[in-house]
């Protein structure tokens, strides 16, 4: 009968445990060796954001205005020496683009669980997330630069002001 007890005991403070929410953040150690499945899940994330599409824009901006930038060089004899260096620029920076991604793929396996990543896709693969995708980044970047364009100045009052105070003091 004793021997009933304790095995009782014991099944009720299992069931206890395996419930228990830190037994599920304890699982989470599971989910750390998916990380192949968080991997793929961050590369999907990392697409659906856009942050890849932002990162080939930024790439065709630098290599344009380098292009722009080598055809106004003094000494650079044709455009046909202009356009072969911004094929040598555009292929170096391609070639830095895949350990960029991995290393951005590293960090959000590092940092995001599978449940987490498949929330944020299913997400972006709604329609709040497609609207937020279309008209979310695109009005809020620029406003979030002007905001930080028109307070710059004011920073930069504060920071001459609160140095001088340290330094007379």
């Amino acid at each position: 009968m004793k021997n009933i007890v304790i095995l009782m005991m014991n099944a009720f403070v299992a069931s206890c445990i395996i419930c228990s929410p830190a037994y599920a953040q304890f699982r989470g150690f599971d989910d750390w060796n998916r990380s192949g499945d968080r991997r793929a899940l961050c590369r999907q994330s990392i697409k659906l954001a856009g942050v890849e599409d932002d990162m080939d824009q930024r790439i065709r901006e630098i290599v344009r205005n380098s292009y722009d930038a080598i055809q106004r060089r003094p000494g650079m004899g044709s455009s046909t020496d202009a356009n072969v260096y911004s094929e040598v620029l555009d292929e170096t920076l391609n070639d830095a683009k895949d350990p960029i991604l991995g290393q951005l793929l590293e960090s959000c396996a590092r940092n995001f669980t599978i449940s987490e990543l498949r929330g944020i896709n299913d997400f972006y693969m709604s329609p709040a997330g497609q609207a937020w995708l279309r008209k979310g980044r695109g009005l809020i970047m620029p406003e979030m630069e002007q905001a930080i364009s028109n307070i710059q100045p004011r920073i930069n009052e504060v920071i001459d002001r609160r140095y001088r105070e340290r330094i007379m003091n």
